[in-house]
Order: structure tokens, then sequence, then C-alpha cells
């Protein structure tokens, strides 16, 4: 399974891909630290699952989703917050 990582945290991105490379069948295909580049990039790569930070700049975590399930019914979420 194909994960895209969204978060403005650099090092969380890093364990996150550090996590599920470990995983046999999983692999980061990208990572983005804002929810519109976020959005731009997983309309392109097309991953299956999404990781996303809720406190994102330029497009807030609930917002990416909520337009992402708009266009594309078949992605799992995995939202994520570090408040």
């Amino acid at each position: 399974m194909n994960f895209y990582i969204a978060d403005d945290d650099i090092n969380i991105v890093k364990i996150l891909t550090s996590i599920v490379e470990e995983t046999v069948n999983f692999e980061v295909i990208g990572s983005s630290c804002n929810g519109k580049e976020a959005f731009n990039e997983i309309l392109l790569l097309k991953p299956d699952i999404v990781c996303v930070d809720l406190l994102m700049p330029v497009m807030d975590g609930n917002t990416l989703v909520k337009q992402l399930k708009e266009l594309k019914d078949n992605i799992y979420f995995i939202m994520i917050s570090q408040v």
C-alpha cells in the first residue's frame, strides 16, 4: 500500500516515514508541509492511505480531507495532531 504524509513538522514526517517503510508492502510515495501542496500531490500520486496533520499552514487537515473526499472516495485517512 502507498502512503502519503501531510505534516508541517519535518521530524514527524521522518518518524512516520521510518515506521511505514519498516512494514512489509508499505511505502511512502510523497509528503508535504502544507495542505494545499498535499492536495495537489495526492491527486497526482493517488496514494492508498494519507496521514494528515490537523493543524497545517495554507490548508488545514480537516479541509484537505473534506476536499479530497469530494473528489475521491477510495482513500483512507489517518488524522494526527500535536496539540
